[in-house]
């Protein structure tokens, strides 16, 4: 179970690592084009903002399974 928890732990360090740097790239390419004039800065934050909501959404159904998971077991001990 810790090799487990240790893997996900180095996992997402290296996953976070990886998207920081996709991150500068996407900000670059919105600054340049909202000082031309462009709208393509608002399709870029209309994508960041559907990515956010993925996540947060994939991050909310998985603390929803960790809580009833810990619900469940805690009436068993019971």
């Amino acid at each position: 179970m810790k090799k487990k928890l240790l893997s996900l732990v180095v996992l997402f360090i290296v996953a976070t690592q990886m998207v920081s740097a996709q991150c500068a790239m996407c900000k670059a390419s919105a600054e340049t084009s909202m000082e031309a004039g462009a709208s393509e800065a608002a399709g870029i934050n209309t994508g960041v903002l559907y990515m956010l909501m993925i996540t947060f959404g994939m991050l909310t159904f998985i603390a929803y399974l960790l809580y009833k998971g810990h619900k469940a077991t805690r009436k068993l001990e019971e």
